[in-house]
């Protein structure tokens, strides 16, 4: 139903750019030097990431949603602990099993049916009730194992805390992945218990617009 392809493309361009492009442009650099000192590469290094950063800011249209998740690239770079899965990259990209993406493919309605607010990534992980239990071990695991109101996970902290340690990022990973894989579910569910509501509600639509010209 859900195309992991299309979701790692967000995720891709965090991971990938930087090697294809940026990385090359430093080695023509540092090739071009008659001396390449320890400090140079270090300096050669820190251009690389400010020119990414730079890139990353600029982009207006697209990846809103992973940007606030991961505004400073840095911390993403250095972390040595990070694993991406299918349901992470979900989570993270905004785009699979959330309806807010596949209303846009014509396969669904948009919002929540409990919530009835737009169905995203961000509803999903953070407020939606249907999955408060999985949302109370994430706040636990990257607190330390603590309920704490003053940390209140968001999406401006939530990668922030996971790249601390490998116990958080793997503590996480697990919550989320769970949430993503009961979402999955649960539109399957749905799809096949009313496999042509959405269509039929659209030729509803259209044979009205007919009839009333």
């Amino acid at each position: 139903m859900y195309s992991g392809g299309v979701a790692g493309v967000v995720i891709a361009f965090i991971c990938v750019l930087v090697r294809q492009v940026f990385l090359q442009e430093e080695r023509i650099e540092l090739h071009g030097r008659p001396r390449v000192t320890e400090a140079g590469k270090k300096e050669a290094r820190k251009t690389t990431i400010d020119k990414w950063q730079a890139q990353w800011t600029r982009l207006q249209d697209k990846a809103q949603w992973t940007k606030r998740l991961i505004p400073d690239l840095q911390g993403w770079i250095d972390c040595k602990h990070r694993r991406l899965n299918h349901h992470l990259t979900q989570a993270f990209s905004g785009h699979g099993c959330f309806r807010h993406f596949t209303y846009r493919l014509g396969k669904t309605e948009m919002n929540c049916d409990i919530c009835r607010v737009d169905d995203t990534a961000e509803h999903v992980v953070f407020t939606c009730p249907k999955y408060d239990d999985l949302r109370q071990s994430l706040s636990e695991c990257v607190n330390d194992g603590r309920q704490n109101p003053q940390k209140e996970i968001t999406p401006e902290t939530l990668i922030d805390r996971m790249l601390q340690s490998a116990d958080k990022w793997n503590a996480a990973t697990e919550a989320i992945t769970s949430m993503i894989k009961r979402k999955e579910i649960e539109e399957r569910a749905k799809a096949q218990s009313v496999p042509n509501a959405y269509a039929n509600s659209e030729e509803d639509s259209l044979s009205s617009e007919e009839n009333s010209q």
